[in-house]
């Protein structure tokens, strides 16, 4: 996306914005880059992080590392516990330590 060039904001700094800040900026790209299925998506992400929902910080690590590998890797099973996001978890030391998988 081009505002991201533009400001040098990441994916999380647009979800952490005021509601009203968020707002301006949706409305301001939805009509130039055809981004309504994107920015539906990021909602739903926004009202995990911002409502500290099970798995925000997961959340906020993919929005900032967007990768499409480890995102399409993500998509076996529903993870109840994390707000019901697809995330594939391999545990390590008695799942002390999480990671999500690469």
């Amino acid at each position: 996306m081009r505002y991201l060039t533009d400001t040098g904001f990441s994916l999380v700094d647009i979800v952490d914005l005021p509601d009203e800040y968020f707002q301006n900026v949706k409305l301001s790209i939805i009509p130039y880059e055809n981004a309504t299925g994107f920015f539906d998506v990021l909602d739903q992400c926004r009202n995990i992080i911002i409502n500290n929902k099970a798995g925000s910080n997961v959340m906020r690590y993919l929005l900032y590392h967007l990768n499409n590998g480890v995102i399409k890797s993500q998509l076996d099973s529903i993870n109840r516990r994390l707000s019901n996001l697809h995330l594939s978890l391999v545990a390590f030391h008695l799942t002390i330590c999480l990671s999500i998988r690469h």
